[in-house]
């Protein structure tokens, strides 16, 4: 031949025939090695595509059909393609149940079955399938005989409630109940008899949400507590838990209870907010020593600034493993903005990191500053990111919407820790969590913000590098993994 191919054109004549060529094994005569074998999508390169693909240019090209699975679409982009594959590994789980066999479950006292419908007169609640009304002071429990080894699981469901507010308890019991809520159980907060709690967990008016309940997260509860993380292996019962807020009736819809394994081992997220110079100088080193990764929210405009990170350091810890994440460009509170407000900082930040070269899988995922949001920038968020959550267990604006640790699609819930003031508990609370997590695997979120090697103004944002070898230390010790954002909260 007069020439070689031209890279990116010759399309349908050149490209395609050394590609061919390429792709299997030759004698020195030209003739195909014994090993070497042609399939059928190699020898069929009409139109310029090889193995099934057009060649890649600038525009979008379409697979043909009778092809591998949209992970090997060259049309989609690196960050779809993620949110696909995970998407798929989260759905993955045994299911439990969908509510739709209500003898299977039974009410709080003065409970009926009647044509598959469970009533409570007196309060005004029923439950048919997978619809529940309640009433407006009525605190009702579902409660269902389960055996099953709780270690590294979780459960999921979807639910909505009507423009009445409605809050949720789930919990399970260690030990033969004869009713709902017995002594011995692990819960998510706890709702009393009257419906009194610590914070709960508020439904977000009007829409389909996925709750995701990690056994990890479940706290000892009742007259007779778990004494053991290790009782989780045995639950002999699940129950879950609503009360009206007090203004109303509430409709409320459940669908698709399912128990899951976790799809990772045990171990931690571990966030440092702002990108505070301290981090790359301190705490990357010790974590490179123990093979651990974490995240860092990037505020994009700091970036090189006096006291934060510079984008070549920011860069190095991201070639070792470490993510890069929107904590947009100046740390703005996300609430009282309008839609338009909200997008345009998210995406801002979206684009500095990528323009910067953060990767772009990284950038969909957001830290919400300061932990405040609210209805309109929960609704952005859900557009515009993979996933978000917040830092801290805190919200304005958003009323009685309370998600403990507000987030985005976070398939699994984590609790965070949060590096306070009290530097002598915070690290038995570090350390307890993550016992709890060897113990009953799952995951955790731990945020810190500046790190140094002593702390004389006593600032409560400061971990010190030796506290925070500590803690990696323990960690490790204890076998826990480190993982990124993007991979424990792709929904």
């Amino acid at each position: 031949m007069s020439r070689l191919p031209v890279p990116g054109s010759d399309a349908g004549t050149w490209g395609n025939i050394l590609n061919d060529y390429l792709s299997v094994e030759h004698n020195s005569d030209g003739t195909l090695k014994k090993s070497s074998t042609i399939s059928g999508a190699q020898q069929k390169t009409e139109r310029g595509t090889v193995n099934g693909y057009a060649p890649l240019d600038s525009s979008a090209k379409v697979p043909v059909a009778n092809l591998p699975s949209s992970y090997q679409d060259v049309s989609k982009d690196v960050s779809s393609l993620m949110v696909e594959t995970r998407r798929d590994a989260v759905r993955r789980g045994r299911l439990l149940d969908d509510f739709s066999d209500v003898s299977q479950w039974t009410m709080s006292s003065g409970t009926s079955f009647t044509g598959g419908i469970t009533t409570q007169a007196s309060s005004g609640v029923s439950v048919c399938a997978e619809v529940i009304t309640l009433a407006a002071t009525t605190t009702m429990y579902l409660t269902r005989d389960m055996y099953i080894d709780g270690y590294n699981k979780f459960f999921s469901f979807y639910i909505k409630s009507d423009a009445k507010t409605a809050r949720l308890d789930f919990a399970v019991s260690v030990s033969t109940q004869t009713h709902a809520y017995g002594t011995t159980r692990f819960s998510w907060d706890g709702l009393s008899s009257n419906g009194v709690g610590a914070t709960g967990m508020y439904f977000r008016s009007g829409k389909w949400q996925r709750v995701t309940i990690p056994l990890c997260s479940l706290d000892p509860y009742g007259s007779a507590p778990p004494t053991s993380d290790q009782q989780i292996r045995d639950i002999r019962q699940i129950s879950i838990g609503f009360k009206g807020d007090g203004t109303g009736t509430s409709t409320i819809y459940i669908a698709d209870l399912r128990l899951h394994d976790a799809i990772f081992d045990p171990g931690i997220c571990w966030c440092f907010d702002d990108g505070s110079v301290g981090v790359y100088n301190l705490a990357f080193p010790i974590f490179q020593e123990y093979g651990f990764k974490a995240i860092v929210p990037v505020i994009t405009q700091k970036v090189g600034t006096a006291g934060y990170c510079t984008w070549p350091q920011l860069l190095e810890m991201q070639a070792a493993g470490w993510e890069l994440v929107n904590h947009l460009q100046d740390s703005i509170n996300l609430s009282g903005l309008t839609t338009s407000q909200v997008r345009t900082y998210i995406r801002a930040g979206q684009h500095d990191l990528v323009a910067n070269g953060a990767n772009p899988v990284g950038a969909q995922f957001l830290v919400m500053p300061g932990g405040v949001y609210d209805e309109t920038s929960l609704s952005v968020i859900e557009k515009e990111c993979c996933a978000a959550r917040s830092i801290i267990n805190y919200s304005t604006g958003v009323g009685k919407q309370n998600f403990e640790t507000p987030v985005v699609n976070d398939v699994g819930r984590l609790r965070t820790s949060y590096w306070d003031y009290n530097t002598a508990s915070v690290m038995t609370k570090f350390e307890g969590r993550m016992d709890r997590i060897a113990n009953r695997g799952g995951h955790a979120f731990f945020t810190f913000h500046k790190v140094d090697v002593s702390n004389g103004s006593a600032d409560g944002l400061i971990v010190l590098d030796s506290q925070l070898r500590s803690l990696l230390d323990y960690a490790h010790n204890l076998g826990l993994r480190s993982y990124s954002m993007s991979e424990l909260f792709t929904p």
